[in-house]
């Protein structure tokens, strides 16, 4: 799905709207259809896969692959129905989105 941001959320969201997701399963979903997630941070015992979508209107599926711990800062990681796979804890913050029609 298309979707447009407002100048004020990018600028107050890695503050107003953080968040650190722990997963003992090893398995994170991050798919709420009003958001887009910006990931700072992934951390992980081993080898750890993401699956994603982004705002394109193709709806491809990328993969994005680490090991370890990695961090992504300044270049943050985008995407939308992100699944992590193999994670410990997923950090990063959501910009709230609106559909394009």
């Amino acid at each position: 799905m298309r979707k447009f941001l407002a100048a004020q959320d990018i600028a107050r969201a890695p503050y107003a709207n953080h968040f650190t997701e722990l997963h003992d399963a090893n398995v994170v979903n991050l798919n709420d259809q009003q958001k887009i997630y910006v990931i700072t941070e992934v951390r992980s015992g081993g080898a750890w896969t993401c699956e994603y979508t982004n705002s394109s209107a193709d709806g491809e599926v990328y993969t994005r692959n680490g090991s370890g711990i990695q961090t992504f800062f300044p270049k943050a990681f985008v995407g939308e129905n992100l699944k992590f796979t193999g994670v410990t804890e997923v950090s990063g913050f959501f910009i709230p989105a609106g559909k394009v029609f």
